[in-house]
């Protein structure tokens, strides 16, 4: 009996400069462009690309053609993806969709205006679902490989009656939430995944390490480091960004009229 060997091709990694996803939000539509640059890959030129557009828990995915003749570069809708944090996936797949041949993960968009990619906040907020019980929580979408997505702040959709951007706009809500969810957040990062610090990477917890570093004016903790100083680290940028933005005194101020 003749035995057939399949040819297993390695998966590539599409590195974020060849890509760029572009976002235009107007009220409460959403629409993206996707420019991809695959002709250094060495791909089939029927291999078939994919775009999804994650938000939480749901996904939306796109046919943007084939290697050799790719769809056009339109606007595409994604306004039933509700929330602020907005991420994309781009898998280039072989024909018979059996097998994936390029991939990149977690591509955050830039604004269609400026161009600019901090568009993206460090941590966005969605107010779109029912938290039983909880005002707010911290989530961490898993991804493909056990990494994990940058943290999104939830809040009950009946705290903010579906406006989570005026919520935040109240002192006391500002005041009681972005510390600690800031100090939740590092935490994570430092203590519970003991994450290298990379200053010139662009993952999520490198961003949020150097935004503390610079709350601190101090040096980012080793992963090596004792317990005892990445928590004292910390506490140090909590404070300093509750002090950088005033939030005791217009908190008080706010509960004194």
């Amino acid at each position: 009996m003749a035995v057939t060997r399949l040819k297993l091709l390695n998966r590539q990694k599409i590195a974020q400069s060849d890509i760029k996803i572009a976002l235009e939000t107007i009220g409460k539509a959403k629409r993206f462009t996707a420019d991809l640059k695959l002709h250094g890959y060495r791909l089939p030129s029927d291999a078939r690309i994919f775009v999804d557009a994650r938000q939480l828990m749901e996904t939306i995915r796109f046919d943007l053609g084939t290697v050799g003749k790719p769809s056009a570069r339109v606007a595409r809708d994604i306004s039933r993806l509700h929330g602020e944090r907005v991420t994309f996936d781009v898998n280039v797949i072989t024909p018979s969709g059996a097998q994936k041949l390029a991939t990149a993960e977690a591509i955050r968009p830039v604004n269609e205006l400026t161009g600019a990619p901090g568009s993206v906040p460090l941590l966005p907020v969605d107010a779109s679902r029912d938290l039983d019980g909880l005002v707010w929580c911290i989530e961490y979408i898993e991804k493909f490989g056990g990494r994990t997505d940058a943290p999104v702040l939830c809040i009950d959709q009946s705290a903010v009656n579906g406006a989570a951007s005026t919520f935040l706009q109240d002192s006391a809500a500002r005041a009681l939430i972005l510390p600690a969810a800031l100090r939740e957040v590092l935490i994570r990062i430092l203590v519970m995944d003991e994450h290298p610090f990379e200053p010139k990477s662009e993952e999520w917890p490198d961003s949020w390490l150097r935004f503390a570093a610079k709350l601190t004016c101090d040096d980012v903790p080793s992963a090596e480091a004792p317990k005892d100083d990445k928590l004292c680290f910390v506490d140090q940028a909590s404070k300093a960004f509750s002090r950088q933005h005033m939030l005791l005194s217009n908190f008080i101020r706010e509960r004194n009229r």
